[in-house]
């Protein structure tokens, strides 16, 4: 049976929002088509069935699918399909790599308000659909449409930009309909791009003892084994994604002929400073801390 290890592509939206946000400008596409060309040759030497999506197929296709929906549509996702007012929600764990579930974004409501708020603009329809970038198990989004239901809005549908045959089952299985861009059978792992570059907005886990903090799935940050990285392979990817990384933020400094700071980052980098610190400094001192 074919079992893909799937990324999602996001960091160039993602940067591009950073950017314009905070007066710096992002390379060119042909600067994110060869860095994520480099990414994909050396992952595909360790999962063989390797597959990127591009970013720019989901952020094209989901807000077709949830339009098709012809229902009011609300988010959980803040990359290809981002709304002012949606669901902010987050993994989260403590500062030693334990996971305490799913809680708020950093400056969000309580989820109950949340629902509140959705339930006032949506008073006259009582039904919505929910749009998410990943469907993989069902957990959070049914955990998310029965405490709607408590607000009295139902979720008939729900859209998402890859779905897990698993997570299509347990949604289906509740009444809910499915739609979506990509499908897959069974994978090894689906991981947000984000996730193996630290600083990327909303890249990996969020602190629960610091909300503006993140937690990469790379050493020396994070814990591999949340993105599936072999034993074996974990010192050697987080060597090639700290390395990517440092590309990336000096092409934008080369771009913005300005240095970017670690106070400069929306999502803080757990171990890192958070002060004037030139962020390519600051990773540099993490690649040699794990050649030592």
């Amino acid at each position: 049976m074919y079992n893909p290890y799937v990324v999602s592509g996001d960091i160039r939206l993602l940067m591009r929002r950073w950017a314009a946000d905070n007066g710096f400008m992002i390379p060119d596409e042909h600067f994110f088509i060869a860095l994520r060309r480099e990414f994909t040759e050396y992952m595909t030497n360790i999962f063989p069935s390797f597959e990127y999506v591009p970013e720019e197929e989901l952020s094209h296709h989901l807000p077709i699918l949830a339009g098709k929906s012809g229902l009011p549509s609300f988010s959980l996702d803040r990359v290809y399909f981002p709304q002012e007012i949606g669901i902010e929600i987050t993994r989260v764990v403590t500062d030693s790599l334990e996971n305490v579930g799913l809680r708020r974004r950093t400056g969000c409501k309580s989820l109950l308000s949340q629902f509140r708020q959705i339930e006032r603009i949506k008073h006259i329809s009582r039904e919505i659909c929910l749009v998410d970038d990943v469907l993989f198990s069902g957990t959070l989004l049914t955990r998310l449409i029965h405490l709607l239901a408590k607000v009295h809005i139902r979720v008939p549908v729900v859209c998402v930009g890859i779905a897990i045959n698993e997570g299509i089952k347990c949604l289906t299985e509740a009444g809910t309909e499915v739609h979506y861009v990509r499908k897959y059978d069974t994978v090894i792992d689906e991981v947000c791009e984000r996730d193996f570059y630290p600083g990327v907005p909303f890249g990996g886990r969020q602190l629960a003892s610091d909300a503006e903090v993140g937690i990469p799935y790379i050493l020396p940050f994070g814990n591999p084994n949340w993105a599936s990285i072999p034993d074996e392979k974990q010192h050697d990817v987080s060597m090639v994604c700290l390395h990517q990384t440092i590309k990336l933020f000096r092409a934008i400094e080369q771009c913005s002929g300005r240095i970017i700071l670690c106070s400069d980052l929306d999502r803080k980098v757990r171990g890192l400073p958070k002060g004037h610190v030139p962020y390519v400094d600051a990773l540099q001192v993490a690649c040699f801390s794990l050649q030592v």
